[in-house]
């Protein structure tokens, strides 16, 4: 079973507007942000760093996915 930090795995990271109680990673990290300036620059960082793929779920929610 992959683990969070190999890029073989599904989700890389989450970058997320919400609340603790609303988005748990499992063994995806995730990166709780205040505002949505906050969370394009945490998610080109990590994008940039370790090469992935930023998809926008509408809601609030940024999944990070293997290239």
């Amino acid at each position: 079973m992959p683990s969070a930090m190999d890029p073989s795995g599904p989700i890389y990271a989450i970058v997320t507007l919400k609340s603790p109680s609303e988005v748990q990673g499992g063994i995806s990290p995730v990166f709780y942000v205040k505002s949505q300036e906050e969370q394009e620059r945490m998610a080109m960082w990590i994008s940039r760093i370790v090469s992935v793929a930023v998809h926008d779920m509408q809601d609030g929610t940024w999944l990070l996915i293997p290239i």
